[in-house]
């Protein structure tokens, strides 16, 4: 193997798994930690959707091109593999399955994740304009009923990307697994 192919290998596996804990880390940290800004510090639900969206902004500039570059060095590494002549198809069966749940993060948001990401993203859209609490200083009954409503959408959002989170990290797995046992 030459090393131009193993700099391949270790750059899929990684970013795989530099993906994986970019997607996990908004599960695992930035939800909990917005949800207990709310209950906690008194922060409201309409400021945390707006961070929500920042987030989200910044893992939807930033991953799309840690997918492709990583699915590509997949795709090329089991091209790679299935060009050897060796006695087993398993490495290249892995790297492909390994691009696959790679890129596959893209029809999982789609499917699972857009209804959330939609309603989230016009919540911080009319949380720009929103002041929740009244003359007095007092919350509004509406705002209790719109942080539930925010806080339930934080939470399912967190679930699915947790979710997410696994399709890469199981790809670098199986791209270690190639690596360190069939060749």
């Amino acid at each position: 193997m030459s090393t131009y192919q193993s700099v391949i290998k270790i750059a899929a596996v990684t970013g795989a798994l530099f993906l994986s804990g970019g997607i996990a880390s908004h599960g695992l940290a930035t939800v909990p930690a917005l949800l207990k800004s709310i209950s906690e510090d008194g922060t409201s639900s309409h400021a945390m959707v707006q961070v929500w969206r920042r987030v989200y902004q910044q893992g939807h500039a930033n991953s799309p091109k840690i997918v492709v570059l990583t699915t590509v060095a997949f795709a090329y590494t089991a091209w790679g593999a299935n060009s050897q002549q060796t006695s087993t198809r398993i490495p290249m069966l892995l790297y492909s399955a390994a691009a696959s749940l790679v890129v596959g993060i893209v029809p999982y948001t789609l499917i699972f994740m857009e209804d959330s990401n939609r309603k989230l993203l016009k919540r911080a859209a009319e949380a720009k304009h929103y002041s929740s609490y009244s003359a007095s200083g007092e919350k509004r009954p509406e705002d209790l009923i719109d942080q539930e409503s925010n806080e339930g959408l934080l939470r399912r959002w967190r679930a699915l990307t947790l979710t997410r989170a696994l399709l890469p990290m199981t790809a670098g797995f199986l791209g270690l697994l190639a690596i360190t046992h069939y060749e």
